[in-house]
């Protein structure tokens, strides 16, 4: 297998992830995969990224949460904080669920790929 310790670095200089995963579609392209499955590939990628740098927070969340102590008292500009916090988060996880929900529905109806949809032979 190829060495792509490279890649890991890419983002910080073109441009943040969408840069890196094109530049992980390219390389699967460079190395003779079609482009689908180069696409597909990239995109596992990604997500595999993601879902390594969520857990790496959850665990970091979880060591912090002993010493995270939210004040007892708080005057006008502090509470405007956690209510402004409190939306942040709760936008954050609808818009999750929402997109995670649609995917779910698009793909079970065959519109995330053409090619999948359920074909006539009659």
């Amino acid at each position: 297998m190829p060495h792509t310790g490279n890649l890991q670095y890419v983002h910080h200089l073109v441009g943040g992830e969408v840069a890196a995963f094109a530049i992980r579609v390219r390389f699967f392209q460079c190395q003779g995969y079609d482009p689908a499955t180069a696409l597909s590939s990239g995109a596992i990628a990604s997500t595999a990224s993601w879902v390594a740098k969520g857990l790496l927070f959850l665990g970091a969340v979880g060591f912090a949460a002993a010493s995270f102590h939210p004040p007892t008292s708080s005057s006008g500009h502090q509470t405007a904080i956690w209510i402004v916090v409190g939306v942040v988060l709760a936008a954050g996880i609808a818009a999750s669920a929402v997109a995670a929900r649609s995917e779910r529905t698009s793909s079970a109806m065959g519109d995330a790929d053409p090619a999948m949809a359920p074909q006539d032979t009659g």
